[in-house]
């Protein structure tokens, strides 16, 4: 296996603008797949991200939050 067969998973946050970078980061790499990047973010996030990661061609995995877990983020952004 060589290093460009290697899968990718990035993982999403709060700041789009940092997944941005990221994602701009990733394609300046030299020999990267796009098939073997995964971008994983919680469905609670996803109409931010979705236009990121299919602008770029990368595989999207979205993540249920636990419900808990859900709530407290609900809280904390407003």
């Amino acid at each position: 296996m060589q290093v460009f067969d290697v899968p990718i998973l990035v993982l999403g946050g709060v700041n789009n603008i940092a997944m941005s970078h990221t994602l701009q980061s990733l394609l300046k790499q030299p020999g990267l797949v796009k098939d073997n990047v995964y971008v994983a973010y919680s469905v609670m996030f996803g109409d931010d991200y979705k236009p990121f990661i299919e602008l770029f061609g990368f595989k999207r995995i979205e993540i249920k939050p636990i419900s808990k877990y859900a709530r407290k983020l609900k809280i904390l952004s407003m």
